[in-house]
C-alpha cells in the first residue's frame, strides 16, 4: 500500500501530539524493560540469594534463558555461564529415568526414582517451553571446539526437542473426551483441561520450529547467490576470455562480503544455523562455503540426536502398552460397574485414543528424520555440489511444509473457539472467557495469517473494553488442577503479551490510554527499588519476596508491548507522508542488482585517497537497519548524501535500500514544508522532523532537499531568496536529533540532491550525515565490467548457448548504452541477464546479444550532456567532476566504437587494449580536462576525507 498525500499543518500538528504521546509512553516502557531485564539478570549472577524466591521449577529455567535473549538484544552485559547451561535444560535425556517421567508420567515409576510431580502434571506445557527455548539457543556438538575457528555453523537439534515434538503433537491430534475437541492441548495428562493458553504455547513452539527450518533454506539461498558471483568474479580475472578492472572486482568482492556477513549475523535469529565468526570480505569464498559444511554437520549430529528420540519413544509406547495391560486388568469377581472396572475401561480408552496421534506423531519425526540424513550426506565431487545445495534447500522446506501441515488442528480449533468466544464475550457478558478470546486469535491469526481480513481487531476491541480501570483482566479459568486442589492459570502478564501481538498484527491503533492501561497491568505485582525492578508472586500478601518466574513472564510481555507500539508509531508517521510499503518495492532492484556506477571514473588520479562504491555504503546501512531485528553485524553508517545530476538514479538507490531491508521507504519533499504557506514552514519542520525520529526500521529519502539546506556564504545574485532559504541555521540541531535518533532507533536517511556545492557545509558534516557520494550514470568501464559479469554466467550456463558473434555484439551493446541511467541498467533484461534462455525477452538487450536476434531500440539517455550547468565553468566556481569525466567518457566511446568497428580480432582483444591504453587515452584529452577547471571541488570530501569523485 502506498499513501500519497499532503497533511494540512492543523492534521499535521494533530497527528504529531498523538504520535509525541505514544513516544513518551514507548521511552517510559523501555526504561521498564531495561531496568527489569538488569534486576533479574543481577539475580541470576547471584543465585537469587537475596530479595528472592528459589527457582524450583525446569519452566522458570526456561524463561530465564528468554530473558537471557532479550538481555543480549538490548545490549546489556550478560554472563552467559550464571544462566543454567543448556545440559542442566536437557530434561529428558534417555538414562534418565526420572526426567524422562517427567515427560511421558504415564510411565512406570523405578523404586527410589522420584520426578516432580508438578513438572509431570504440566507434561505438555514443559514441553512446549522448552522446545521454544532450545531451538532459539540450540546446543554446541561435542566437537565444535575444533571447528570454532572455520567459522562454520555450530550446534544441532538435541533429542529433548524432538521428544517435545513428539508429546505436542501427540496431545494435539487426541481426541478429547467427552468434548469431542481436536486440535487442543492440555497442560498434561493428570487434572488438565483443555487450554487456549497451552494450545497457544503449542503453536508457538511448532511454528517457529517451521519457521527456522524455512528460514534456514532462505538464507542458503541467498549464500547460494552471493556465493556463486563471488566465484564469478573472481574467476574472471583469470580467464583470458573475460578480463575486469581489478578495482571492480575488489569492489564487488568487497560488497559481496558485507552482504554475507549480515546474512550470516541473521543466522542467528531466523535460522538454524549459528555462526560463532564472520568472514573477512576477501574470503567471501572459503566462509559461505563453510555454511554448507556446516549444514552437513547440523544435520549429520541432528540425525542422530533423531535417532535416539524415536528409541525414547517407541520405549516409552512399549512401556505404556504394558503399564495399560496391566491397569486394564479388572480384580477378580469384580463385577462391570466395580470400580476397578471403570479404572480399567477409562485405561483402555486413554490408550486407544492415542494409538491413532502416536502414530502420526512418530512418523512425522522419521520423515524429519529421513530428510536430515539425505541432507548429511557430502558432495563426493564439484560436480554434484549443485545438486546437493539443491536438495539441501528443498528438503529444509519439506521439514517446514511437514510442520506446518501438524498446525492444521490447532488452527482449525483456534479459529472456531475465537468465534464461539467473541459471540459469549459480545453477547452473553462472559468475561471470564476473554482470557480464551485472546489466545485463540493469536493462535489462529498466527497459524492462519489472515490478519487483515479476520475479526481480531474485534477481539482488541473487545478485550480493551473488558479490561479494568486498575488494568486487570477477569480471572480465566484454570489450565490445570494438581491433585491437592492448586490450581494453575495463565497470568494477566501472559494475556496482555497475546494481546499486544494481536494488536501489532492486525494493525490495530490503541489509543494513550489503551497503553497507560496496558502498562499500569503489568505494574500490579512490581517491586520498584533503588533503581530496580521485579514482580512478586500474583496476589501474594508479602511483597518482600520476588519471583523469577512471574518476573520473567512480564518482562517478555513489556517487550512485546513496546514492539507493538512501535509498529503503531511507524505506522501512524507513514500516514503523513509519500511512503512504499515493502509489498510496493518488490518489483525495485536489490543492492546486489546495481551497477558500480563510477569505475572510470575512479581510476582517473584526481583525488588523494579512493572511496568504497556506493554499493559498499547501501550494504552497511542495511546492516544497520536490521540490527533492530536482533542482527548484530555492526556499522557505522546510517545516512548519506547522494548526489548528482538529475536523472542518475538516486531515487532508485534509496528504494533498493528499502526494498533489500525489506522496510518502508518514506519520502519528504520540500512540498511537505511549504503546504501551508511561509508562515507555516517553520513549524510543518519541527513537526517533520521530530515525527521522523520516532520511526524505526525504515528508510528515509528527502528528495530535492537544496532549497532547505542551502549554504549561508554569498550565493550568486541570480538565486532569489525564498522561504525556504531561512530554514538552514534552524535545520543543524534537528539533523543531529535525527542522527542521534537514526543510531538509537536503527533507520536510515538519504538525501538526494543535484547541486552539493551548493549546500551548507556545517549541514552535511559528519554527526548529521555519515557518508556523500556522487552518483552519476554509468560510465564506460562500469558497464563493461557488467556486461562481461553476465556473460560469464550465461557461458557456464548449460540452458543458455551463446550464438556467433556474441563477443560484437556485447561491445555494440555497451557503447550503445552511453548515457542511460542506473535506475534502466538495473532492470532485468538489460544489465540483468535471466537465469534461463527461455526468460530472454524478444527485442532486449540479451536476446540481442546472446541470441543474436535484432538489435533492440535504445532508449534514449536519462541525463544530460551539458554538464556546464552543473559547475563546469566560471571564476569563482571550480568545475564539476563530471564534466571532466564526461570528456573522458566521449573519448573512450568514441575510440571504442572506431575500434569495434576496424579490429578484426575478437571483442576479448579489443577488452585487453581498452584496459591498457586507458591510461594513454585519459592523457590525451587532460588539455580538454584543464580546460574545463580540474581543480579539486569545494567541500566534496566525504566524511574521512574521501573525495566525491569515488
Amino acid at each position: 500500500m502506498t499513501h500519497n498525500k499532503i497533511l494540512s499543518t492543523e492534521e499535521l500538528l494533530e497527528s504529531f501530539r498523538a504520535v509525541d504521546e505514544l513516544d513518551e509512553l514507548r521511552r517510559d516502557l523501555e526504561r521498564r524493560r531495561e531496568r527489569g531485564v538488569a534486576t533479574l539478570v543481577d539475580g541470576v549472577s547471584t543465585s537469587f540469594s537475596d530479595g528472592w524466591d528459589k527457582p524450583d521449577s525446569p519452566l522458570t529455567d526456561l524463561l530465564l534463558r528468554r530473558v537471557k535473549h532479550l538481555a543480549f538484544g538490548l545490549g546489556l552485559p550478560v554472563a552467559a555461564e550464571d544462566f543454567p547451561a543448556i545440559a542442566h535444560l536437557e530434561l529428558y535425556k534417555k538414562r534418565d529415568e526420572a526426567r524422562i517421567r517427567t515427560l511421558f508420567p504415564s510411565m512406570p515409576a523405578d523404586e527410589g526414582s522420584a520426578a516432580s510431580s508438578d513438572d509431570g502434571e504440566i507434561s505438555v506445557l514443559l514441553a512446549a517451553q522448552h522446545l521454544r527455548t532450545v531451538i532459539d539457543e540450540l546446543p554446541l556438538a561435542d566437537d565444535s571446539t575444533s571447528s570454532a575457528n572455520d567459522g562454520a555453523p555450530l550446534g544441532y537439534i538435541p533429542t529433548s526437542a524432538f521428544n517435545c515434538i513428539y508429546r505436542i503433537l501427540r496431545e494435539v491430534l487426541t481426541v478429547d473426551l467427552p468434548s469431542g475437541h481436536f486440535g487442543a492441548a492440555k497442560a498434561g495428562e493428570n487434572g488438565g483441561t483443555l487450554s487456549t493458553f497451552v494450545t497457544t504455547e503449542c503453536a508457538r513452539a511448532i511454528g517457529r520450529l517451521a519457521a527456522l527450518f524455512d528460514g534456514t533454506a532462505s538464507m542458503l539461498q541467498e549464500v547460494e547467490q552471493i556465493t556463486e558471483y563471488i566465484e564469478l568474479v573472481d574467476d574472471a580475472t583469470s580467464l583470458p576470455e573475460t578480463p575486469l578492472d581489478q578495482k571492480w572486482t575488489e569492489g564487488e568482492i568487497g560488497r559481496s562480503g558485507i552482504a554475507l556477513a549480515t546474512i550470516l549475523r541473521d543466522s542467528s535469529s531466523s535460522s538454524l544455523l549459528r555462526v560463532d565468526t564472520l568472514p573477512n570480505a576477501l574470503d567471501s569464498v572459503s566462509a559461505a562455503q563453510s555454511v554448507w559444511e556446516g549444514l552437513r554437520r547440523f544435520c549429520a549430529r541432528s540425525l542422530a540426536q533423531a535417532e535416539q528420540a524415536l528409541e525414547d519413544i517407541e520405549r516409552f509406547r512399549t512401556d505404556e502398552s504394558l503399564t495399560n495391560q496391566l491397569s486394564t486388568s479388572a480384580p477378580p469377581g469384580a463385577g462391570p460397574n466395580s470400580q476397578g472396572s471403570k479404572q480399567a475401561s477409562s485405561s483402555l480408552s486413554r490408550f486407544a485414543l492415542t494409538s491413532t496421534p502416536h502414530d502420526f506423531a512418530q512418523a512425522t519425526i522419521l520423515s524429519v528424520t529421513r530428510v536430515l540424513e539425505e541432507l548429511s550426506a557430502q558432495a563426493t565431487s564439484a560436480r554434484e555440489r549443485p545438486r546437493v545445495r539443491r536438495a539441501g534447500k528443498e528438503g529444509l522446506r519439506h521439514v517446514a511444509v511437514i510442520l506446518r501441515r501438524c498446525l492444521g488442528p490447532m488452527r482449525s480449533f483456534s479459529r472456531a473457539l475465537l468465534f464461539e468466544r467473541l459471540w459469549q464475550v459480545s453477547q452473553q457478558n462472559a468475561q471470564d472467557r476473554i482470557h480464551d478470546l485472546v489466545f485463540a486469535a493469536d493462535t489462529a491469526g498466527s497459524l492462519g495469517g489472515d490478519w487483515a481480513t479476520g475479526p481480531f481487531r474485534d477481539v482488541v476491541k473487545t478485550a480493551l473494553d473488558a479490561l479494568g480501570k486498575a488494568g486487570q483482566f477477569p480471572l480465566g479459568p484454570p489450565f490445570q488442577v494438581s491433585k491437592g486442589g492448586k490450581e494453575k492459570r495463565a497470568i494477566n502478564a501472559h494475556v496482555i503479551r497475546a494481546l499486544a501481538h494481536v494488536a501489532e498484527k492486525s494493525e490495530y491503533d490503541l489509543s494513550t490510554d489503551d497503553v497507560r492501561r496496558l502498562a499500569l497491568s503489568l505494574e500490579s505485582d512490581a517491586q520498584h527499588e533503588n533503581g530496580k525492578l521485579s514482580w512478586t508472586r500474583v496476589g501474594a500478601s508479602d511483597h518482600g519476596q520476588s519471583s523469577p518466574w512471574v518476573s520473567a513472564v512480564n518482562l517478555l510481555a513489556l517487550d512485546r508491548l513496546v514492539r507493538c507500539v512501535d509498529a503503531q508509531i511507524n505506522r501512524q508517521v507513514r500516514g503523513c507522508f509519500l511512503s512504499f510499503s515493502p509489498e510496493s518495492l518488490s518489483s525495485k532492484p536489490r543492492i546486489r542488482d546495481l551497477i558500480c556506477t563510477d569505475l572510470g571514473v575512479a581510476s582517473m588520479d584526481w583525488s588523494e585517497r579512493e572511496r568504497a562504491p556506493v554499493t559498499h555504503d547501501l550494504e552497511w546501512m542495511r546492516a544497520h537497519v536490521l540490527s533492530a531485528q536482533g542482527r548484530r553485524v555492526k556499522s557505522t553508517v546510517s545516512s548519506a548524501i547522494l548526489y548528482g545530476p538529475p536523472g542518475t538514479g538516486k531515487t532508485t538507490l534509496a528504494e533498493s535500500l528499502a526494498a533489500s531491508c525489506g522496510v518502508p521507504l518514506i519520502v519528504i519533499a520540500p512540498s511537505d514544508l511549504l503546504r501551508d504557506g511561509p508562515d507555516k514552514i517553520e513549524l510543518r519542520t519541527e513537526l517533520i522532523l521530530s515525527m521522523l525520529c520516532s520511526v524505526t526500521r525504515s528508510v528515509i529519502l528527502f528528495d530535492e532537499f537544496d532549497p532547505v539546506i542551502r549554504t549561508r556564504k554569498k550565493v550568486d545574485p541570480s538565486h532569489a531568496l525564498t522561504p525556504l532559504s531561512f530554514l538552514t541555521g534552524n535545520m543543524l540541531p534537528r539533523l543531529s536529533r535525527l542522527h542521534e535518533a537514526a543510531r538509537r532507533r536503527s533507520f536510515a536517511y538519504l538525501l538526494a540532491t543535484n547541486y552539493l556545492e551548493l549546500l551548507d557545509d556545517a549541514a552535511i558534516r559528519p554527526g548529521r550525515f555519515d557518508r556523500r557520494v556522487g552518483i552519476y550514470n554509468p560510465d564506460l568501464a562500469s558497464r563493461m565490467c557488467r556486461v562481461v559479469s553476465q556473460l560469464k554466467t550465461a557461458i557456464n550456463d548449460p540452458d543458455i548457448e551463446l550464438s556467433d558473434g556474441w563477443s560484437e555484439r556485447a561491445a555494440r551493446a555497451v557503447v550503445a548504452t552511453r548515457g542511460l541511467s542506473l535506475a534502466t541498467l538495473a532492470s532485468q533484461d538489460w544489465f540483468i541477464l535471466p537465469r534461463s534462455a527461455g526468460k530472454i525477452r524478444a527485442s532486449s538487450l540479451w536476446s540481442f546479444v546472446v541470441l543474436g536476434e535484432e538489435e533492440p531500440r535504445w532508449p534514449l539517455p536519462s541525463g544530460t550532456s551539458d554538464w556546464s550547468s552543473f559547475g563546469a565553468g566560471g571564476e569563482d566556481k571550480p568545475a564539476h567532476p563530471m564534466a571532466l569525466a564526461e570528456t573522458a567518457e566521449l573519448a573512450l566511446c568514441a575510440w571504442w566504437e572506431d575500434a569495434a568497428e576496424g579490429c578484426s580480432t575478437s571483442w576479448i582483444r579489443i577488452l585487453e587494449v581498452a584496459r591498457s591504453d586507458r591510461a594513454g587515452v585519459l592523457e590525451k584529452y587532460r588539455s580538454d580536462v584543464a580546460a574545463l577547471r580540474a581543480s579539486r571541488l569545494r567541500g566534496i570530501r566525504g566524511s574521512e576525507g574521501d573525495s566525491t569523485l569515488g
